[in-house]
């Protein structure tokens, strides 16, 4: 179990954990964070892989229309 910075206790999908192991070493504690908030902020008790699709979609899609 993690646990957000709000003392929430949030539990994570085997799916997705396995994917947060593909995250660059460097960003996944900031990535877990995030997602831990993300799923209590919606009133989630798991990360899932559906998740990380959309918090993933809110951050990379703001770039989107900036490529040539």
């Amino acid at each position: 179990l993690g646990q957000a910075r709000n003392g929430g206790e949030v539990a994570w999908d085997i799916e997705a954990e396995q994917r947060l192991e593909k995250v660059p070493a460097p960003v996944r504690a900031m990535a877990r964070q995030e997602l831990e908030r993300t799923a209590l902020d919606k009133g989630q008790s798991h990360v899932t892989v559906a998740l990380m699709e959309e918090v993933k979609g809110r951050y990379f899609g703001m770039f989107k229309g900036n490529q040539s």
